[in-house]
């Protein structure tokens, strides 16, 4: 018969037969109660699951500040890139200047040259000779002036000239710096995309939905939060906390808002915007995406509006910058929501206290109430 194998006894299984011989051996160390342990386990899936929500929380806002640096650092380059090719055609003006000019003078140089060698003695004085006389020395003093005219233009082309040329050099500079930072956010951002991918991967199961549960209450708290702060300040102000009309909206079950029919928007290109915004619900979060598959935030709104006949810019912060500002109290269907500080998010409001965003990696395109803790201002296109 062959050998039976021995097996190598679990650590559970040695704990277990420790704690049976120390409570038969009377050493006074006795076995946990048997409920005591699903408590304990279930408690340390809680802590598990907050722990992955604290740092998924955490990496998915690295995640939107690199993001909205690289859209930023796209949107500057394509203005550098502008600004050098005006450059590059001021330079070629003043080449073609510098050389006409310079053709121009040598022309009259070497007409001059020739004179020099063709002049005769003045004719016997009379009074027809000295008027004409006067009449050269006159033509003599304005060429004189004319040459001297000619030669300071020149000297100034080539001053221009020399000053575009730097100019175009400094451009370049400026292109080459800021397409270096734009790769060393790139490979950061996708570094950052990694690890949220593999945070993403263990949320599964009982810890997937112990997460979601948490998500949702720490959104829920912090809206309270906002508010309460909001009606503080509108107390002390005597004016209304919130924009009219619009009623607190209960978190759905994945932590946004349910989607409620959208308030009337006050022009149709805000109502375009909004039922834009509205139709890409579901869609996945992408960095750098602007549609029409997938977004990130600020991707999400100039698609939204371009579809309204507004350009924006692929930039969060440049999207504040670019547009008149409105109060939380003044907002109306189809404004821009920002948060961050620096600003590196940004959705559409669509009424009721609620906005439309792409939010991170592993989330899709949906609806949220906008009362969060890092809100920035609100902006109006169109």
């Amino acid at each position: 018969m062959p050998p039976v194998p021995r097996t190598r006894p679990s650590r559970l299984r040695i704990a277990t037969g420790r704690a049976r011989v120390a409570a038969l051996g009377g050493v006074g160390v006795a076995a946990p109660p048997a409920a005591a342990a699903p408590a304990d386990d279930l408690a340390a899936r809680r802590a598990e699951a907050a722990r992955l929500q604290a740092e998924i929380a955490r990496n998915g806002t690295r995640i939107s500040q690199l993001d909205e640096a690289y859209n930023e650092a796209r949107v500057e380059i394509a203005a550098l890139e502008t600004e050098l090719a005006g450059v590059d055609r001021q330079l070629t003006a003043a080449a073609e200047r510098a050389r006409q000019l310079g053709d121009e003078v040598a022309a009259r140089a070497a007409r001059l040259y020739m004179g020099a060698g063709t002049g005769g003695t003045l004719p016997t004085l009379d009074v027809d000779a000295v008027i004409d006389l006067g009449s050269r020395a006159k033509y003599g003093a304005a060429a004189a002036a004319r040459d001297q005219a000619l030669l300071e233009e020149l000297d100034a082309a080539r001053e221009d000239l020399q000053l575009a040329q730097a100019g175009l050099e400094r451009r370049r500079a400026a292109v080459e710096a800021e397409r270096a930072e734009l790769e060393r956010t790139r490979d950061a951002l996708e570094a950052a995309q990694r690890e949220q991918e593999e945070l993403l991967a263990r949320v599964e199961g009982e810890i997937g939905r112990l997460v979601a549960q948490i998500e949702q209450q720490r959104r829920a708290e912090e809206e309270a939060r906002v508010r309460a702060e909001l009606e503080r300040r509108a107390r002390e102000e005597h004016r209304a906390p919130a924009p009219a009309g619009t009623p607190s909206a209960s978190p759905g079950p994945d932590g946004g808002v349910p989607p409620e029919p959208a308030a009337p928007a006050p022009t149709a290109a805000a109502r375009v915007a909004v039922d834009t915004a509205l139709a890409q619900l579901g869609k996945p979060y992408e960095y750098a995406a602007a549609g029409p598959d997938s977004f990130d935030c600020s991707g999400l709104t100039m698609f939204a509006w371009a579809a309204a006949g507004v350009s924006l810019p692929h930039s969060s912060r440049a999207q504040y910058s670019a547009l008149p500002k409105v109060s939380r109290d003044q907002l109306a269907p189809g404004d821009l929501v920002f948060y961050g500080s620096p600003i590196h998010h940004v959705g559409i409001y669509i009424g009721g206290g609620r906005y439309v965003h792409a939010p991170q990696t592993g989330d899709v395109v949906k609806i949220s109430s906008i009362y969060r803790s890092d809100w920035a201002g609100a902006a109006r296109p169109g």
